[in-house]
């Protein structure tokens, strides 16, 4: 599968909060846009399962209150519809559902929903408990919408922390004859708050199985496990969502500025925590390091991620950590293995003597080490060999009318042959190991080998 340190980022500080004197023991926030219902203003609502819940108006933030006779955006009823006392601060997950805002009760099986429009007024209880068959509290609630042929269908999903669902259809879930359950859904227990994204025309659910469609769900009561979309890495995606699936920062983004999917892994260190990346085209896996991203956002098409004390924009430039003003930033660091192959010789051992990569690159000397595996084995090789390009003048990047520069134009191809150091087997995988500040496609690849006998 083929890694890479990451592909191009800029960061800068963050400055000092805007609110201060909230809980640093729930440092994660859910929130959701809502449209206003007089006057059409724009606001974010979030939440956090501890502090009471932040209004934003796009110049201030205003902590959420609770009143009789709620009058103006962030105002709540104290009570719901039933006359239960309802405690503001116990929101944990926010969403907005057919231009209602629901919000998640913390270690409950209640959720409430405002009317429409409204940002604050009215909080009407609606408990999914009896429809969770293995018990356990409403851990997510998300957003549906398909198309089923005769126009789009907009659905409510509730699913509990062990994996029941729950699938509600209509627009008002005070009346039956505008609110309907289509059915439940028995899951894998959901990872992280943050377990569920809309992806092409399909909500994609985060659980420790893997990373399923819910579509699949509603046309079978039993899952066939290539289903998920990690089911390429599905055993590598079991691992780590068992050994942390405590950590904060499980998420999953879709970024259609790079075709990509990513699955942000959060690590015991944030330093080490890492991301999948999907390509929604090729359907690819690859590894991103060097983003210790906490939560991620796609915002005017950029997207951007958080860590602690700064903000990046990924997807920029070809060089990393380089500062918001644009100065600085480190050689981009890839690895990639190819697939293994029995090179049209099934059953025969060979023995690689010479290998050359075809790689097209804007940069002029790129540093580029090659290595062989064999027979599955996924260990770094010792002593690769290294491609040494000849050295020419990039164009946009080189300094004009220089007597030593030898153009090679905006985008030149090295195929250099390359002796590594590699055992003896029966199937053959090529590793490229490159560090450089320019766009690079590795294309195609040339061997020769020497035959061996049959196997076994």
């Amino acid at each position: 599968m083929p890694r890479t340190q990451n592909s191009g980022q800029a960061r800068g500080a963050v400055s000092a909060p805007v609110v201060s004197g909230l809980s640093p023991s729930s440092p994660y926030w859910q929130y959701a846009a809502q449209t206003y219902s007089t006057g059409s203003a724009n606001y974010v609502i979030c939440v956090n399962g501890t502090d009471a819940p932040q209004i934003y108006d796009g110049t201030t933030w205003t902590a959420c209150t609770q009143v009789t006779t709620p009058t103006a955006p962030g105002q709540f009823k104290t009570t719901d519809n039933n006359g239960n006392t309802v405690p503001l601060s116990s929101f944990v997950d926010i969403t907005l559902h057919q231009q209602r805002l629901w919000f998640v009760r913390a270690n409950s099986t209640i959720a409430y929903y405002c009317d429409i429009a409204q940002v604050g007024g009215n909080l009407n209880a609606f408990d999914f408990g009896p429809l969770f068959g293995t018990g356990g509290r409403l851990h997510k609630l998300a957003t549906w919408t398909i198309d089923a042929g005769s126009g789009s269908q907009s659905m409510l999903v509730a699913i509990s922390n062990r994996g029941d669902v729950a699938v509600y259809g209509g627009n008002n879930p005070a009346t039956a004859a505008t609110w309907s359950l289509i059915g439940t859904y028995k899951i894998g227990a959901p990872v992280g708050r943050r377990c569920t994204t809309q992806y092409a025309g399909d909500l994609l659910v985060l659980t420790q199985d893997g990373l399923y469609p819910m579509s699949k769900y509603l046309q079978s009561a039993r899952l066939d496990s290539t289903a998920a979309i990690t089911y390429m890495i599905s055993p590598t995606i079991s691992d780590l969502v068992s050994a942390n699936s405590n950590a904060s920062g499980f998420e999953t983004t879709v970024y259609p500025g790079q075709n990509l999917l990513l699955l942000n892994i959060p690590q015991g260190t944030q330093a080490n925590n890492f991301q999948f990346c999907f390509h929604t085209i090729t359907g690819g896996w690859t590894q991103f390091t060097g983003w210790p991203a906490q939560c991620f956002t796609v915002f005017n098409d950029a997207m951007y991620f958080g860590g602690v004390g700064y903000v990046a924009l990924a997807f920029i430039g070809y060089k990393d950590n380089v500062s918001a003003t644009g100065v600085g930033g480190d050689n981009i660091v890839a690895t990639a293995l190819s697939a293994f192959s029995q090179l049209n010789a099934v059953g025969v051992r060979k023995h690689v003597k010479q290998v050359k990569p075809y790689l097209v690159t804007g940069q002029s000397n790129p540093t580029i080490s090659i290595g062989v595996n064999t027979d599955f084995s996924l260990i770094p090789i010792v002593g690769s060999a290294t491609v040494n390009p000849v050295t020419g003048a990039v164009w946009d990047n080189a300094r004009w009318d220089d007597v030593n520069a030898t153009w090679v134009g905006s985008l030149t191809t090295y195929n250099q042959w390359a002796t590594p150091l590699c055992y003896p087997g029966e199937y053959v995988a090529l590793a490229v190991s490159l560090s450089c500040t320019s766009q690079t496609v590795w294309t195609s690849t040339s061997i020769k080998y020497v035959p061996g006998g049959q196997d076994g």
